[in-house]
């Protein structure tokens, strides 16, 4: 995910993994909701965020 500063791609990480609530539309992960379905859209999913 590429983008200038202040793109949003943290923003969109943190709807994927549902850290953040999605305000408008949904996020699907594999075809399960990530805020009606969280588990099952985690289950689905892999992320390894880097910390400085």
């Amino acid at each position: 995910l590429l983008g200038v500063n202040g793109a949003g791609k943290t923003t969109t990480m943190r709807m994927i993994t549902g850290d953040t609530d999605v305000t408008k539309g949904d996020v699907l992960v594999g075809g399960a909701s990530v805020q009606a379905q969280r588990d099952a859209a985690r289950r689905r999913l892999g992320y390894c965020p880097q910390f400085d």
